[in-house]
């Protein structure tokens, strides 16, 4: 009998979580047929056989993670009838005969790891000590294996944080307690009556929670608002309806118009290296789109966005919104992206102060367009079209007065769309 493990599917997974089984104990497969599905942080994955036979034993219950290297299922690949026979005795449900076989949790290869110096920069091994990163983890993409700043970022093994450690000593040394407030006039609750549930992590979350935190202690983060008029962008989605007879997104049209600001100014297109302090300027324009999904927040990318026309973003943002909801997003669709934006008109809200995606530079958040009361240029109380945005940016590599600039530059496509022609000609 030969285990299957949890390979190394790559993107820097260590783990996976247990989505669903596809076949039960007993059953015959063939080679290359789906056995198992697994979340990872980046996507669901399924795991087929590498070989036809019977399987015997399964390992772990849906939801539950499981680490790279760990056995997931036992399969008897026996090319005899009569060694089929004898599997079969021993693997069907209800038979009295059992067989036990033990579940390793690591390779020897784990269980004995090689000592190896690692390659980095004093600064970038100060700030991995920060963030509670063992570089030993991390694959270098530099020479010679040299760990960069993107790996860094990139690292998905950060087990603890320093902020959050502090602050749980210090609830300690210091309990805060109602019953010891001298102001305080409501009694003391005691905590052992209060019903609670743990609630673990998913994988999504947990990329999600060390991307977050990652960006906001090392990017300085500022925030520009804006209310656009979006009039013109209102009309133009109305016309384009009527002569094509079906309906293209507002989010479709406002990507591409944002690609055309970022053709505009080309340092909102970058990224930046903490370690070697370089902004890498990039000539495609690849944009994410923040997505809520049932699994939590994802974000695919449109690659090469600035080449493609408007119905060709709608049908393939549709197409990754979908993906993205049902979890079948591959890490190629969610790597990439030079520029991101969150759409949050379809829940609602006025304002937000999104967080910078690293090694990014800014992320616009798109609010509801909506109808407003407006001073139209006659001095006239009239109705108006109109959008809020909210642009964080990494004041380190662009100032106010340039997220300034780039709202302006996106009002004067939704005002009117047509000199979006200027800009790609």
């Amino acid at each position: 009998m030969i285990p299957f493990r949890l390979p190394d599917i790559g993107e820097g997974v260590t783990e996976a979580e247990i989505v669903k089984w596809l076949v039960r104990e007993g059953e015959i497969v063939t080679q290359d047929q789906p056995v198992i599905e697994v979340q990872t942080d980046k996507a669901v994955v399924e795991l087929p056989s590498p070989q036809a036979g019977r399987i015997c034993q399964l390992y772990g219950h849906v939801n539950e993670t499981v680490k790279v290297g760990e056995a997931l299922f036992y399969i008897d690949s026996a090319t005899h009838q009569d060694q089929a026979d004898d599997t079969k005795s021993i693997c069907e449900v209800g038979n009295q005969q059992t067989v036990t076989i033990p579940h390793h949790k690591s390779t020897q290869s784990q269980s004995q790891p090689q000592t190896q110096k690692v390659l980095a920069s004093p600064a970038l091994r100060k700030r991995a000590r920060q963030l509670g990163i063992d570089l030993a983890l991390l694959k270098g993409s530099g020479p010679r294996g040299r760990v960069l700043q993107s790996d860094l970022e990139k690292q998905q093994n950060i087990v603890s944080s320093p902020i959050c450690a502090t602050q749980a000593e210090e609830s300690h040394d210091h309990p805060i307690s109602s019953s010891h407030s001298p102001h305080s006039s409501s009694p003391s609750i005691n905590t052992s009556e209060i019903e609670t549930i743990q609630i673990p992590l998913t994988p999504i979350r947990k990329v999600i929670s060390r991307r977050l935190l990652l960006s906001t202690t090392t990017k300085p983060h500022a925030t520009h608002f804006d209310q656009l008029d979006v009039s013109g962008l209102v009309r133009w989605r109305a016309q384009s309806t009527q002569l094509n007879g079906s309906k293209i997104s507002y989010t479709a049209i406002l990507l591409k118009m944002i690609s055309c600001v970022l053709k505009q100014y080309p340092l909102w297109n970058s990224h930046f290296d903490e370690e070697e302090q370089i902004i890498h300027q990039h000539s495609s324009i690849h944009i994410g789109v923040a997505t809520d999904t049932p699994q939590g927040l994802l974000v695919p990318v449109m690659k090469e966005i600035g080449q493609k026309n408007i119905t060709d973003i709608s049908r393939e943002l549709q197409d990754l919104t979908t993906l993205a909801r049902s979890g079948r997003l591959g890490p190629h669709q969610m790597t990439g992206s030079t520029f991101t934006i969150s759409n949050a008109g379809a829940l609602g809200g006025e304002w937000a102060t999104p967080i910078i995606q690293s090694p990014e530079i800014g992320i616009l958040a798109i609010h509801p367009i909506r109808q407003i009361p407006i001073v139209n240029e006659l001095s006239e109380l009239a109705v108006g079209w109109r959008m809020n945005v909210s642009l964080s940016f990494d004041h380190r590599i662009v100032d106010g007065a340039d997220a300034i600039r780039f709202t302006e530059a996106l009002q004067i496509f939704t005002q009117e769309p047509s000199k979006m022609l200027s800009i790609l000609s």
